[in-house]
């Protein structure tokens, strides 16, 4: 199997934004404390400042 990683495009928001909110929500629910991303519109929101920001590198 070929891996690529490539830099995250605005395209990919919608799918990095749920993969967040999902992993952030799932370790809050374990162990009893509030997420950091409460809504999948808060995380779509974040996850695009994140991506969409020519100083924040994600590669």
């Amino acid at each position: 199997m070929n891996v690529a990683i490539r830099r995250a495009q605005p395209s990919d928001i919608d799918v990095c934004a749920g993969i967040t909110y999902e992993a952030f929500k799932d370790i809050s629910d374990r162990h009893l404390f509030p997420t950091d991303f409460p809504t999948q519109d808060f995380s779509t929101e974040i996850i695009s400042l994140f991506i969409e920001s020519p100083v924040f590198f994600a590669s």
